[in-house]
């Protein structure tokens, strides 16, 4: 199956009052990468918009995400939508196949849990660090952190796959 893995980083958790995407890190199934982070707010909906793009070039790729249709998802919509008076084009993350892997649970479990279950690798650091990168302009580690998130989430997405636990 081909797949896009993807995380955003963001300044918080409230899309509709202000808090903005200041990273998204992906990678297809043949190791092509997107990695881009922002400097400053006005920024934001242009890395949305190349993230579409991108993604859209990619036809008939599964989305695989940890909590991507509970929190990434939702966060980039609104955030295109708040930013954008016409909206054409950009809904290609709501119409794509997509695999979280935070569904397999009942309860909420962190990605460096998941991982150590399984024995895969552990993330680099968590959401509060990557905020903190972003607001000390520490915009390379920042893209390591999320790149290693989207790296982590294939190891566990294929561990899952291996083990039964995705169709």
């Amino acid at each position: 199956m081909k797949h896009i893995t993807f995380d955003i980083e963001t300044t918080g958790l409230k899309a509709w009052f202000g808090d903005i995407v200041t990273c998204i890190c992906a990678k297809d199934s043949e190791g092509k990468k997107f990695e881009k982070y922002i400097k400053y707010k006005e920024e934001e909906t242009k890395m949305l918009l190349d993230f579409m793009d991108w993604v859209s070039e990619r036809k008939d790729y599964t989305l695989i995400s940890k909590n991507g249709k509970g929190f990434d998802v939702p966060f980039i919509m609104t955030r295109l939508a708040l930013a954008l008076d016409i909206y054409e084009g950009h809904y290609v993350l709501l119409e794509r196949p997509h695999i979280d892997i935070q569904e397999i649970t009942k309860r909420w479990i962190s990605l460096d849990d998941m991982a150590t279950i399984l024995g895969c690798g552990l993330k680099s650091g968590n959401g509060l660090s990557a905020i903190l990168l972003w607001k000390d302009q520490n915009y390379i580690e920042l893209v390591n952190y999320c790149a290693r998130d989207v790296e982590v989430t294939e190891q566990v997405y294929f561990k899952l796959k291996e083990v039964g636990a995705l169709n």
